[in-house]
C-alpha cells in the first residue's frame, strides 16, 4: 500500500497527513517526551534506594519560580498531545496533572516532597502513551512484514 492511498489524519493545526507519516511523528514526539520525562521525573537515583528523583524537584526548590518553571516544562507534554490531535479526555487528564503538580508543588517544604512522589511528566507520558500505542504497534507490525 503506498503513502498515497492511505487515509489523510488532520492534525489539529489543520495539517493532512498520511497515516503512515502521522504515526511517525507521534513516535518521534514521544521519543522526545520519554527523554524529557525522564530528566525531568527520574533523572536521578537515590543512593542506596530504588527511588528517583529529577530535574522537577530540584528546580522546584528555587523559591517563588522554581514550580512556575517546572510547571511551564510540564505544559509542554499537554502541548504536544493537542499538536499530535490526543482526545480532549486525555487532554484533560494530562492538565489536571499539571495543575496538581504546580498546586501541591508550590507549598513549601510539603511540596518538595509530594514532588517526589507525584511524577506528572511521566504519568502524562503514560496517558500520551496510552492514547496512540495501537496506532504505533500497528506502524511496528506492517514494517515487520515488508
Amino acid at each position: 500500500m503506498s503513502n498515497s492511498t492511505l487515509p489523510p489524519i488532520q492534525s489539529a493545526q489543520g495539517v493532512a497527513y498520511t497515516t503512515k507519516k502521522a504515526t511517525l511523528i507521534h513516535e518521534k514526539t514521544i521519543q522526545r517526551l520519554n527523554w524529557l520525562a525522564t530528566k525531568m521525573d527520574s533523572a536521578f537515583q537515590i543512593p542506596g534506594t530504588s527511588r528517583t528523583i529529577g530535574f522537577d524537584s530540584l528546580i522546584g526548590l528555587i523559591p517563588g519560580i522554581g514550580d512556575a518553571i517546572t510547571g511551564l516544562i510540564s505544559a509542554e507534554f499537554v502541548r504536544q498531545a493537542y499538536k499530535l490531535g490526543a482526545r480532549k479526555r486525555t487532554m484533560f487528564k494530562m492538565t489536571l496533572n499539571v495543575l496538581l503538580d504546580l498546586l501541591f508543588g508550590s507549598i513549601p517544604l510539603l511540596g518538595d516532597i509530594f514532588d517526589f512522589a507525584f511524577k506528572a511528566n511521566s504519568k502524562n507520558l503514560q496517558l500520551l502513551k496510552q492514547e496512540f500505542q495501537s496506532e504505533i504497534e500497528g506502524s511496528r507490525l506492517a514494517s515487520a512484514k515488508r
